[in-house]
């Protein structure tokens, strides 16, 4: 409700079922259950983006444990295709491609520890 008043929009997503692929029974893994929701994430991005027709709108990820793994893989997909202006985590797991963080400091993203 503020955030809005605020000129600011918020996307939250939410797993199917309440549970992460990796936790349902036919259990996918950590990996896995990353680069679906990062695919996932990235469609929806570019398709706010689309709709509301303002491709210049600026665009932050933020993420937390799963999610914050989840949001560094959308944002290496996103780079170039909106205007991404930070990626941001909190309490990530680790299940990220190796060169993705530094794909991020590359384009201008400062790592923080």
């Amino acid at each position: 409700e503020i955030l809005p008043r605020c000129g600011i929009s918020v996307l939250l997503l939410h797993y199917p079922n309440g549970l992460p692929d990796a936790l349902r029974p036919d259990g996918r893994s950590s990996e896995e259950s990353v680069a679906r929701t990062a695919e996932h994430l990235q469609a929806l991005a570019l398709w706010y983006v689309a709709s509301v027709q303002q491709p210049a709108l600026p665009v932050a990820l933020v993420g937390w444990s799963m999610g914050g793994a989840a949001v560094i893989e959308a944002g290496v997909g996103l780079l170039g295709r909106l205007a991404l202006r930070g990626v941001a985590t909190i309490a990530s797991i680790r299940s990220v491609k190796p060169t993705s963080p530094k794909t991020l400091v590359r384009a201008g993203f400062a790592a923080a520890g």
